[in-house]
């Protein structure tokens, strides 16, 4: 249809057309000239801005930590040092220490101080010039020592600077490596030479030594406000400005200084929350708060140390690991002693108990000392001052001086009188040797004993004389 009806029907056909009537392969060339937009904004805006605006981002400034190196090198026993070259060559030093030592792109000072024959050049005049050459020119020679100090700023990684000593000791560490270098391959030489030639030839014949002290660091309080850091379990207070929001909005938990913040929340173990360990007392702790079964030395551990132990010291420590071990793990008495870091063989008595197993007695001590240890004996074990005696007492089915001897680990030859082998129903001689054939083994205990073999023969009286023994 080319127009479109007039009168279009009120009411369109419940069944479209399978296809269009026409379609276009082009787009308009009239576009509508008035693309749909509002000309009337919202009737309801916002009556009033929110009262609680987005607060800025936290930026929290990492500290600084201040590294102060020092150290010297001693040129010992040169030839001898002009002095008009002494202010030259203390310049170039400076100079040459600045620009080795020194790491780039941090703020550092550093001062050299050039000290000839113990007299710095700085306080060089005609008396102490006068002094030095008249020894000078009897000894033959002078000291050159540079002494240096260098103060460097770096800042840490994290806000609380937990890597203060860390990042002091790397720099300590990267300016004697560099002074080492310069001495070393005569770097530092060279640069002098090109200030004074003169002192550059005379301490380049010596070998240098190079001191240094130990690194100083010092790291700005940035933070003043102490928090329980309950959240890290710590059991200290913080002050490293990352304290919860709802602490934050609260000034309450908050103090002035780390022993008042230990005190209001960590009273009950204010020694390790504050790191003021005091007075500790001497002797080990059953360490409870682990799986181990072990003692502490409260002097090594003292950080460790519970505050109640600490108090009441009579009562929870013991003189030794032994004893600490015996009141406090004495289920498992031998373990506590080696993870505690004692020796066994100082708790081994070398007293006799009974085995068993293996019907003998064996020393309490160590296996391997001796052939007659059989280990440390357990906290249950009753201790003998003999083998005979522990015999008597625990195997006493054992004729004594045959336990006692297989205890020891020595040989028993018998009594050489006989007894009733029962078993073959002859008699036997009370001994081991193999080569006697009358010898039936060492007589039990319940063996009767005959002086003589008739003797022993009577008992068998139902037995032909000459079948009664193997003589």
């Amino acid at each position: 249809t080319t127009n479109p009806s007039i009168s279009p029907t009120s009411h369109p056909s419940k069944s479209p057309s399978a296809r269009p009537t026409s379609s276009s392969k082009s787009p308009s060339t009239s576009p509508t000239r008035s693309p749909f937009t509002t000309n009337s904004p919202s009737k309801s805006p916002t009556e009033r801005p929110t009262d609680r605006p987005t607060p800025p981002p936290q930026h929290i400034p990492p500290a600084v930590v201040t590294t102060t190196c020092r150290g010297s090198c001693l040129w010992p026993k040169c030839g001898i040092i002009r002095r008009r070259n002494q202010r030259a060559f203390a310049a170039a030093v400076q100079s040459s220490l600045m620009d080795r030592i020194c790491p780039p792109g941090l703020p550092c000072t550093l001062t050299a101080t050039v000290i000839i024959d113990g007299v710095p050049t700085v306080e060089t005049n005609t008396r102490f010039g006068l002094r030095r050459l008249l020894r000078v020119l009897q000894d033959g020679y002078s000291d050159v020592k540079v002494e240096y100090e260098v103060e460097i700023e770096s800042p840490c990684n994290d806000a609380s600077c937990l890597d203060a000593q860390d990042v002091a000791v790397a720099i300590n560490n990267q300016v004697t490596e560099q002074l080492t270098n310069a001495v070393e391959d005569g770097s530092l030489i060279e640069t002098i030479a090109d200030a004074t030639s003169d002192i550059a030839e005379v301490i380049e014949t010596v070998t240098a030594t190079i001191e240094v002290s130990p690194v100083e660091l010092s790291v700005p309080s940035i933070f003043t406000k102490w928090y329980p850091g309950w959240h890290g379990k710590s059991n200290t207070c913080l002050n490293d400005g990352r304290a919860p929001l709802y602490m934050q909005r609260d000034d309450g938990y908050y103090e002035s200084s780390l022993d008042a913040c230990c005190e209001k929340h960590f009273s009950w173990d204010f020694s390790t929350c504050s790191g003021n360990l005091g007075n500790v007392p001497i002797g080990f702790y059953p360490n409870w708060d682990k799986t181990e079964t072990k003692c502490l030395n409260s002097t090594a551990t003292a950080a460790t140390l519970p505050d109640y132990m600490r108090q009441n010291s009579e009562q929870w420590l013991d003189n030794d690991i032994e004893s600490c071990c015996e009141r406090h793990f004495n289920w498992a008495y031998n373990d506590c002693i080696n993870l505690s870091g004692g020796s066994t063989s100082t708790a081994a008595t070398r007293k006799w108990y009974v085995d068993h197993q293996k019907e003998i007695c064996q020393k309490d001590c160590i296996k391997g000392v001796d052939p007659r240890c059989g280990g440390l004996a357990e906290t249950w074990n009753t201790l003998y001052g003999d083998a005979t005696t522990c015999c008597e007492e625990n195997l006493s089915w054992i004729v004594s001086s045959l336990c006692a001897a297989q205890s020891n680990g020595t040989s028993v030859v018998g009594t050489s009188q006989w007894y009733v082998d029962w078993a073959v129903e002859k008699c036997v001689k009370d001994c081991n040797d193999k080569s006697d054939a009358s010898c039936g083994g060492l007589a039990k205990k319940w063996d009767e004993v005959y002086r003589t073999s008739s003797d022993c023969c009577d008992r068998l009286w139902y037995i032909k004389r000459d079948e009664c023994t193997d003589e």
